[in-house]
């Protein structure tokens, strides 16, 4: 079923939902399908790849055959010998690879080996041979005690002896160089000895006068250190003294400046007014003590609260009143009242205030006395920890020369062991044998020469391709031409046609599979078309249907006269009617009478009744052609074609029109103006995307509703499959098509040369493409 999409300007109407999908995921692209392009271009790129193979092959014939030999050694070291190793590391096997090829081992190695007398080497100086064995020298570590060791000639008994020369003479360097370094070596670390322990005669003699001279203790310990750590704690007890002399002196000040009673002020400083030493003891004093220590709590509040709420609080006035009480208590004990003491007594107060200032002073002179000690007593500790530190610097340094001394001397030790135990033994573990062929390899060149030339084949295929301007899937068809696809008729062979039999359908054309094989696929996809254009959202608005093509050979009056028949199938009263008055096929497809038809209709010399035959299919009627006119443009244009076509409506449910070619002649343009939908016929073989983009172009210039689109001649080819909707590279020359439409004398010579063919021309030259 389709779906519509508006009606606006000839723009597509109907879109499948399968389409509509794709372009809503994005699954439809314009980028190049590398499968799809492989397909199509394989026989370029096989046929390429084979060339290129066969390059391969002439150069592979080219190439002189190379043989190769390999030999082994083995290099083993005493395990008193490590320390040589890691000492000498690079001037063995690691180095092999650039040893190895030097002149000094292959010089040697071609002259003791006689290897001037091999005929690798004929005709050659010395120079040039060495020079050609370094080339052909290949060197591998394989562990750090093994080396692999290979030469490539053109002779297998020239490189085994070739391989064995340079191997032994380079096991021989080996054993000689390990012997000549060993001494070099001892001389070495004697030397460094020698320096070391100069250095460590100095250091020793350094370190003694630097401990005879300093002043540090025999035990290491450090008094000025602790003696600075007393003096400071001696400093935070005074300063915690000073401290609480200064508060009691601020507090005395303090009290006395806002007026507090001198009875309470004595009692804080432990005196009492009045009060000698010989009554302290007296029963008298006592009570009275004990009186004035009741005093005390009261008389402080009352000061504190004349300060804070003033003198006329009600608490204030309440606190005096206990005072009051207390003191008339004390003076019914007493039997007196306590007054001022006399000026000519001892001032108390003052006293104790002096004595506190004395105190707070003595305690600040102290503390100066005991800051100048205890930073004394700090710098000469800080010189102490210095002459330590050196010390110890002294001493490591001793102690890094002795290790160092040491260890050189076992160095040396070791090295005279290895000398004497030869510590280096190298053997030939696996020596060469007849060279091996390694080169050219067969598959190696052909595979090479294959796989370029497919390469090739690839970037030429695919310049062709974008060279190529035919469809080749039905997204493309659908993004390029704005257009869903309503249908895909299947290719059908000639022979395949002609088993068809006539049965009660004797005269119409075997082309009509719609009516002679209506359970075959192909009617099956004429029906889609047929559900395409009954089942949409317009079905009832699209009556007067044209059926185009870009040019000849689309099969489009095929397709049109089977899409009538399944019409007329459907119960749908449907004429077919001939609008193709330069060719027309019409009368052929469906076997009627091309005397009267429509163009005579037209001119006024027939009646319409008269010119609409009937046909063996129910439902089916068919208005032919007539006698062919001189000037069928003119007679499309007319308004009586467009009145005709007015009245089929009325008459009919649905009227195919089959029209000329769209790119050939203007005559599809005019009826399509005047039809309700046009279905765009082409055949993808034969068509290309300019040729379909103009075609639908003119359309859509005269405001046509191109409803849909149909592929014909699907599954021609193996690459273009009914099921798998894949195009084939179908081969048109444009060219070859249309001029025909212009010349009944053309058309008269077509049917002559089908006649003397012994083909029957009841199939007209559209279809007869079509078959093709």
């Amino acid at each position: 079923m389709l779906v519509s999409t508006g009606t606006d300007m000839g723009e597509p109407r109907n879109i499948e939902p399968s389409l509509l999908a794709l372009e809503g995921s994005g699954q439809i692209d314009a980028e190049l399908n590398v499968w799809d392009f492989v397909r199509r271009r394989k026989a370029i790129i096989f046929v390429l790849a084979v060339v290129g193979a066969g390059l391969g092959y002439l150069l592979y014939q080219q190439k002189a055959p190379v043989y190769r030999s390999r030999a082994r050694m083995e290099v083993n070291r005493s395990a008193s010998e490590r320390i040589f190793e890691e000492l000498m590391g690079d001037h063995m096997l690691e180095n092999a690879m650039f040893i190895i090829p030097s002149p000094d081992v292959l010089r040697p190695a071609y002259q003791k080996n006689r290897l001037d007398e091999l005929e690798t080497f004929h005709g050659m100086d010395e120079d040039d041979a060495i020079r050609l064995i370094g080339n052909s020298l290949g060197i591998e570590q394989l562990s750090p005690g093994v080396i692999d060791l290979r030469f490539d000639g053109g002779d297998p008994r020239d490189t085994r002896k070739i391989t064995n020369a340079i191997a032994n003479e380079y096991i021989d360097r080996q054993t000689a160089s390990f012997e000549t370094e060993s001494a070099k070596l001892k001389r070495l670390l004697e030397t460094d000895r020698t320096n070391i322990e100069t250095q460590l005669i100095a250091a020793e003699t350094a370190y003694d006068l630097f401990v005879r001279n300093a002043k540090l203790l025999s035990d290491g310990s450090d008094s000025n250190t602790a003696r600075a750590t007393l003096l400071n704690q001696q400093i935070a007890i005074v300063d915690i003294q000073e401290a609480e002399v200064l508060a009691k002196l601020n507090l005395m000040d303090q009290k006395i400046r806002e007026g507090g009673q001198r009875a309470a002020l004595m009692i804080l400083v432990g005196k009492d007014e009045g009060t000698s030493k010989s009554e302290r003891f007296d029963e008298r004093y006592v009570n009275k003590r004990r009186m004035s220590e009741a005093l005390l709590p009261w008389v402080i509040e009352a000061t504190a609260l004349k300060q804070k709420v003033g003198s006329d609080h009600p608490r204030l006035k309440e606190v005096e009143q206990r005072i009051e009480l207390i003191r008339e208590e004390f003076t019914r004990i007493e039997g007196m009242i306590p007054g001022a003491l006399p000026e000519h007594e001892t001032d108390y107060l003052e006293a104790y205030r002096q004595s506190l200032s004395h105190e707070l002073e003595q305690l600040r002179t102290q503390r100066v006395d005991l800051q100048k000690m205890a930073t004394a007593a700090e710098k000469q500790a800080r010189l102490v920890r210095t002459d330590e530190q050196t010390k110890h610097r002294l001493g490591r340094r001793v102690d890094r020369l002795q290790n160092q001394y040491e260890g050189i001397a076992r160095q040396i030790e070791q090295t005279e062991v290895n000398a004497g135990m030869s510590g280096v033994r190298a053997d030939l573990i696996a020596p060469a044998v007849y060279g091996r062929f390694v080169y050219p390899i067969l598959y190696k060149f052909v595979g090479f020469g294959a796989i370029m030339g497919a390469i090739l084949g690839l970037g030429l295929g695919y310049l062709i391709d974008l060279a190529d301007q035919r469809f080749r899937k039905p997204d493309e068809v659908v993004r390029e031409l704005g257009l869903p696809i309503l249908a895909h008729i299947p290719h059908i062979a000639e022979e395949r046609l002609k088993e068809i039999p006539d049965g009660e359908l004797r005269g119409m054309d075997r082309i009509l599979v719609a009516a002679h094989l209506p359970s075959s696929r192909l009617a099956e996809a004429y029906r889609s078309v047929r559900t395409g254009i009954c089942f949409n959202a317009l079905a009832e608005s699209h009556r007067l249907i044209q059926v185009a093509s870009p040019a000849s050979g689309d099969g489009k009056s095929t397709l049109a006269a089977n899409l009538a028949v399944s019409l007329a199938q459907s119960g749908k009263r449907t004429i077919l009617v001939e609008s193709d008055f330069r060719r027309p096929t019409v009368h052929k497809i469906t076997g009627v009478s091309n005397d009267v038809g429509i163009v005579d209709v037209l001119r006024g010399t027939a009646e319409l009744a008269d010119a609409i035959q009937e046909v063996a299919v129910e439902e089916l009627s068919v208005l032919p052609c007539g006698q062919r006119p001189g000037n069928p443009s003119e007679l499309l244009t007319r308004p009586e074609y467009e009145s005709l076509l007015e009245v089929l409506r009325d008459k009919f449910d649905y009227v195919v029109v089959d029209t000329p070619p769209i790119l050939v002649v203007t005559d599809p343009c005019s009826v399509a103006a005047r039809t309700d939908a046009v279905i765009f016929c082409i055949r993808l073989d034969r068509q290309t995307r300019e040729f379909c983009r103009r075609a639908l172009d003119q359309l859509r210039d005269v405001r046509a509703d191109v409803v849909g689109l149909v592929i014909n001649g699907v599954g021609k080819s193996d690459t273009y499959g009914y099921d798998s909707y894949q195009y084939s590279d179908y081969g048109y020359n444009y060219s070859e098509t249309d001029d025909a439409y212009f010349s009944e004398e053309a058309e008269e010579g077509r049917v002559k040369r089908l006649v003397s063919a012994g083909q029957a021309p009841a199939v007209g030259a559209d279809v007869e493409e079509s078959l093709s």
